[in-house]
């Protein structure tokens, strides 16, 4: 497979049911992108979709909002059932 940096680009689907392991992965990210190393968007397949589970729990519509709000070219949804989900889809 190689290093982990081929790893992460070919991640075409990236699912979260966790908010802790969510807001852990988004924080590496965000302070990658900040300090001008790679952040997420160079890590997702140029297709990539993000699901993100239990959207209707506090806090984690938000966080879903930023999180999408970070990244280039997308488009997010919101599924309404009975904990929520949003979907993030790369264009």
């Amino acid at each position: 497979m190689g290093s982990r940096q081929q790893l992460w680009q070919i991640i075409s689907l990236l699912f979260s049911d966790s908010l802790r392991f969510f807001f852990s992965l988004m924080l590496n990210f965000f302070w990658r992108e900040r300090s001008g190393t790679s952040g997420i968007s160079s890590k997702l397949s140029k297709n990539a979709v993000v699901v993100i589970d239990d959207t209707k729990r506090s806090g984690e519509k938000a966080l879903a909002e930023s999180f999408a709000n970070a990244l280039p070219n997308h488009t997010l949804r919101f599924l309404d059932h009975e904990k929520g989900s949003a979907i993030i889809e790369l264009l």
